[in-house]
């Protein structure tokens, strides 16, 4: 009995370590995932705008539905053009009837009998029709179709540049998030700096041990603004991930534009270069036209139409008293309107009122355009004038900090006065990169205002 109790003390101890040895095999596998990098994390996807919106246009919903668009109103041109061309069709028949009428005459001694007709009849018609467009009314169905083709592919370079808009905001948004937690850990190893500094004065009695406890709480303060600048840069990748059509966990990596140096543009010539390539407004225009075809075409319900129609018949059964085998004809022919209920006039009411639409839309349009063009205008103005002023001050609060730190080390300054100095750095920087992406921002919103390419000019 002893030695089963000694056996299954010594099962369950081999048992116990080998449980030990399983659950820390897997501690130091899970802690070995967690710290090392995946290779996704390792490799991110290296993107710079212009690849960027290259991405984002082969993937687009929008863009490829506008795309179809155009392809369905080349397809319209096309019908609209076959209209004043000629239209060749051929048809077969075969019949069998009866009875046959017959009559019979004398033939020497002999009576001969007469067919009227054939049991069977096997009819072929080849038919040429060629309208002849006298009022124009082919001609204006066909532009009409050729400026519903042109609004499409206005609308399609509208779609693409909402979509370059939108990933250029991704884009930045992303770049500043970056350029935010380089800030705030410039900010952190200034604080850990005046940490190490204020315990060497407190190990030294030169200072008073809350010296140490008030850098430490800034540098704490800096960890929590990094974890959430961190944060935020996870945030915009996962944004710009989701415009571009890429999974929202992609890892990202962007190359920074090259610098530019803040200019606000003119106003007036930037509102008549907007209103001479702005695709909305052209897409406007154009409708306009099309509408003014619509009101001719309805006007056209009421006049004649004229036409040639040519037809080559093949009779294969042609047995019977005075059949041909082939026959021809062609025809001249006029058609003339008399009265139509007050159809006409409704469609023609219609069309007018379309065009009075189309021609408020593009009132409207262009109004727009000028007050995007004014207020990213506006926006490019203040952005820089906030950067110049930011810039001034990151300089002067850096030199705030070296003195604070200098007169700290001297024991002529309070820590009150270094972790300030240290909060007034970290401000100032920041508003200048928030200046500065407000700027770029701003710059990508008055190109688009404009209708300027994909790919902003240099």
């Amino acid at each position: 009995m002893e030695r089963r109790a000694n056996m299954f003390h010594h099962e369950e101890s081999e048992v116990g370590e080998l449980s030990r040895r399983v659950i820390l095999a897997i501690v130091c596998v899970g802690l070995a995932q967690i710290a090392a990098p995946t290779w996704a994390e390792q490799n991110p996807l290296e993107l710079t705008f212009e690849s960027s919106v290259k991405l984002a246009l082969e993937k687009s919903p929008l863009v490829r539905m506008a795309e179809q668009q155009v392809v369905k109103a080349a397809g319209s041109v096309t019908t609209a053009r076959a209209g004043k061309g000629p239209q060749l069709e051929a048809s077969a028949t075969h019949t069998r009837m009866g009875p046959i009428a017959t009559f019979t005459i004398p033939f020497g001694t002999q009576l001969e009998t007469i067919q009227l007709g054939t049991p069977k009849a096997t009819l072929g018609k080849i038919s040429l029709v060629q309208p002849l467009d006298i009022w124009g009314v082919i001609n204006a169905a066909e532009s009409a179709a050729e400026f519903n083709l042109l609004s499409q592919r206005f609308a399609l370079e509208a779609a693409r540049q909402k979509i370059a808009q939108g990933v250029q905001s991704g884009f930045l948004g992303a770049l500043r998030s970056q350029a935010l937690q380089r800030v705030v850990e410039e900010g952190l190893q200034a604080a850990n700096e005046h940490v190490r500094i204020a315990r060497a004065h407190f190990e030294a009695g030169t200072a008073p041990h809350f010296d140490v406890l008030r850098a430490e709480v800034q540098a704490a303060n800096f960890r929590q603004n990094l974890v959430v600048a961190t944060n935020a840069i996870k945030l915009a990748t996962a944004a710009l991930n989701k415009i571009i059509g890429l999974d929202v966990s992609t890892p990202l990596a962007f190359k920074e534009p090259p610098a530019a140096e803040p200019a606000v543009p003119v106003l007036e010539p930037a509102l008549e270069e907007a209103a001479r390539q702005r695709p909305e407004i052209l897409q406007s225009l154009v409708i306009e036209k099309a509408a003014a075809k619509g009101v001719y075409l309805a006007k056209a319900g009421l006049k004649p139409t004229f036409g040639i129609l040519a037809d080559l018949n093949v009779n294969l059964n042609a047995i019977a008293l005075g059949a041909q085998s082939r026959t021809w004809d062609v025809t001249a022919a006029l058609s003339l309107p008399l009265f139509d209920s007050g159809a006409t006039r409704g469609k023609v009411k219609s069309a007018r009122a379309d065009l009075q639409s189309a021609k408020l839309a593009t009132e409207d349009t262009k109004r727009q355009v000028d007050l995007e063009v004014t207020q990213a205008r506006i926006g490019m103005q203040d952005a820089a004038e906030r950067l110049s002023t930011a810039r001034k001050d990151v300089e002067q609060a850096r030199e705030a900090l070296r003195l604070a730190n200098v007169r700290y080390q001297a024991g002529v300054a309070t820590a009150v006065e270094v972790t300030d100095a240290e909060v007034a750095l970290t401000q100032s920087r920041t508003n200048e990169v928030n200046a500065t992406y407000d700027y770029m921002q701003a710059r990508a919103q008055f190109n688009r205002a404009l209708g300027r390419p994909l790919i902003e000019a240099k």
